[in-house]
């Protein structure tokens, strides 16, 4: 809906009958005009009002809007005029509730799809009992395909590309295994000091994933993780899950970094040594709010100078902002491409352009929150992955 088909949905609303009976019974407009009926007074009122709306910005669209009313005693007309534009103005305020709940509602159905999505539910089982590291391996993809030549793991990121695993298996006709852990990245030899588990839970998961592509002759394994949440944190530095090669090591940036790249070493050069070839999944864009937050804010602004889509380029976050973030694991994943001993998937150009990485679109976001895709994101990414499992 554009902001014009807003402002005239409201100009229809201010004007109703119903709406102008209220204002003519508040105010006690024509009190003495004792005969005249009440469909005359209404309908005169309404010749008495003039709603004008104006137009700017670069898309020249209905951006303000001017009430007028005709008549003769001033204080009764700047009264009336003020209640009209009240009127107006919470007319407005309910479309875009009405708009931000809807947006909400879809936001919610986003991200519980893919719980009641049969194929994996599985995956979901074990969930309450994450502390103590039961969780089992779970199979996405086709259950008729051949034994898992696939296996995804990593942190909650990899959790949010289950949709588009579980899409690629089934179009190639293969069984995908998978298991991860929110805030345990897919690293050997590392411990997690600081993140959602007691330390030790994200050591033992890592070779437990080691074991099974040992055990089960895999062939290509996927990490998909947000990696800087090991490496830098958010874009202020926060959220920062500090990594360790001891247990008793500090808590900070340069203790992490280290251990980040001796972790990703030792679990590339393990992979490969099981014959297995590794394919990293590139951090996608992190957002500068939720999506939550974005599409509120979206709809509680009058679009003075920008159109919807403009709005959210805007704010979208920068491409320079988000390289400067992966700087650090770009270049790591670099190095190791360089080589040959990885293929770093990167899934910039599905997101972004030159100057911004995209949220979404006006009603489909491409994120659940701040940094993790829908599966409406999640889907547009299934070409450029499949072609690496293939």
């Amino acid at each position: 809906t554009t902001v014009e088909d807003r402002l005239r949905t409201i100009t229809q609303q201010v004007t109703s009958r119903t709406n102008l009976e209220k204002i003519i019974r508040e105010y006690n407009l024509f009190a003495f005009k004792l005969n005249m009926l009440l469909d005359d007074k209404v309908a005169r009122l309404r010749e008495m009002i003039n709603i004008d709306v104006s137009h700017g910005g670069r898309a020249r669209e209905a951006n303000a809007f001017t009430i007028t009313l005709r008549g003769k005693d001033p204080k009764k007309i700047t009264e009336v005029t003020n209640g009209l534009a009240s009127n107006f103005i919470s007319e407005n305020l309910k479309i875009r509730e009405s708009q931000a709940m809807g947006t909400s509602s879809f936001i919610s159905d986003e991200l519980n799809g893919v719980h009641y999505n049969p194929s994996i539910a599985n995956c979901f089982k074990h969930f309450k009992h994450e502390k103590d590291s039961t969780m089992d391996f779970c199979f996405l993809g086709d259950p008729k395909g051949k034994d898992s030549e696939i296996a995804v793991f990593g942190d909650s990121h990899a959790i949010a590309f289950l949709s588009a695993f579980d899409t690629i298996g089934k179009k190639i006709g293969k069984s995908i295994a998978h298991i991860s852990l929110g805030g345990c990245p897919p690293l050997l030899d590392v411990w997690v000091l600081k993140g959602n588990f007691e330390t030790g839970v994200c050591n033992k998961l890592a070779q437990r994933q080691l074991a099974y592509v040992r055990d089960h002759k895999i062939t290509k394994v996927f990490l998909v993780s947000r990696w800087t949440t090991y490496t830098d944190g958010n874009y202020e530095g926060k959220k920062f899950f500090h990594l360790a090669l001891n247990r008793d090591d500090s808590l900070d940036k340069n203790t992490s970094r280290k251990a980040f790249e001796q972790g990703l070493n030792n679990t590339i050069k393990a992979y490969k040594d099981l014959g297995a070839e590794v394919f990293i999944v590139a951090q996608v864009p992190q957002q500068l709010r939720s999506t939550k937050e974005f599409y509120y804010s979206m709809y509680d602004s009058n679009f003075a100078d920008v159109q919807e889509s403009e709005f959210i380029r805007k704010y979208s976050v920068p491409m320079h902002k988000h390289a400067a973030l992966q700087s650090y694991t770009r270049q790591l994943f670099d190095g190791y491409v360089s080589k040959g001993d990885i293929k770093l998937i990167n899934l910039d150009s599905i997101f972004c352009d030159n100057a911004r990485c995209i949220f979404g679109t006006i009603k489909q976001p491409y994120y659940v929150d701040a940094d993790h895709l829908s599966p409406f994101g999640v889907n547009l990414t299934i070409p450029t992955i499949i072609e690496f499992a293939r």
